[in-house]
């Protein structure tokens, strides 16, 4: 590969290449309905298969001991992990793993929404992340939308625009 093509795909890893453990389980559980709607079995038995695969994933590398983990990014590393300086812990993960019926035999989700609770829940509603972000990560870009003093804080969720 030519250093330019090596250099694309670097930038373009830039460019937040980091997607949530959680929302893949939500995304096959919406192509099993869709896929129920227009009577194709093969597709619903493959999507569930898809979302049962995800769950096994999430509880095998998806934890970090004391609440689920955000993503890992395009190069691997993690995110929204005790190990990370900044952005140790988001809301998002905690409720959709919860929502997907992860760690419910084992405990993992109560101790997930304990963290929430401990780590996240303030009196005025509860924060999207902790610690917020007070730099830019090279390869995680949707940091720079989530530091102190924004429209999308890590204090709480401070707007209703999508995509923002």
């Amino acid at each position: 590969m030519s250093p330019f093509r090596q250099r694309r795909t670097r930038k373009a890893a830039w460019r937040s290449r980091c997607s949530s453990l959680a929302s893949s389980w939500f995304a096959s559980r919406e192509l099993v309905e869709i896929a129920r709607a227009y009577a194709k079995l093969d597709d619903v038995a493959k999507y569930e298969a898809d979302a049962r695969r995800m769950i096994e994933v999430i509880e095998h590398h998806g934890w970090d001991g004391e609440w689920f983990l955000r993503a890992y990014d395009y190069f691997g590393n993690v995110v929204g992990s005790q190990s990370n300086d900044e952005g140790k812990i988001f809301a998002e993960p905690q409720g959709m793993c919860v929502m997907a019926g992860v760690g419910l035999n084992d405990g993992r989700a109560d101790q997930a929404m304990a963290s929430v609770r401990d780590l996240l829940a303030t009196e005025h509603g509860v924060m999207l992340v902790q610690p917020s972000f007070t730099a830019t990560t090279s390869n995680w870009v949707r940091s720079r939308r989530i530091r102190p003093v924004t429209r999308r804080t890590a204090a709480s969720f401070a707007t209703s625009i999508p995509g923002s």
